[in-house]
């Protein structure tokens, strides 16, 4: 699923994607936007838990909103929880291990292979 912000918040896209079983891609320009508080108050709205690259990315989270289920993604105190959201900073390779292994993961952000590329209409990069 595309990140396409005209008609829908992000919290609604979370929605969307969770009930379909997708990740929404984004790209560089989607920085800043609120993806990662959209992210934490569909957590808490839902009693999931959210995952995160880095143990500093978490405890700057829970201070930040109030919400204390976020964990890294790499935590080996997983068992057990119901349900997963991860944020874009989380390595899709970790992220689909966890579903192999039979993790609940609901939905969440994933980087576009090309996150970094800035294209022009004549598909050259800038």
């Amino acid at each position: 699923m595309e990140l396409r912000l005209a008609n829908r918040t992000i919290y609604n896209l979370l929605e969307i994607a969770a009930l379909k079983d997708e990740y929404i891609r984004t790209l560089i320009n989607h920085r800043k936007i609120g993806k990662t508080s959209a992210l934490v108050q569909f957590a808490k709205d839902n009693g999931y838990f959210v995952l995160v690259g880095s143990t500093a990315i978490a405890k700057f989270l829970i201070r930040e909103h109030d919400y204390k289920n976020i964990r890294t993604v790499n935590s080996i105190a997983l068992d057990g929880i119901p349900g997963f959201v991860f944020d874009e900073c989380c390595p899709i390779d970790r992220i689909n291990q966890l579903k192999e292994k039979g993790f609940n993961i609901v939905t969440g952000f994933v980087k576009d292979e090309d996150f970094y590329a800035t294209v022009c209409n004549c598909g050259k990069l800038k």
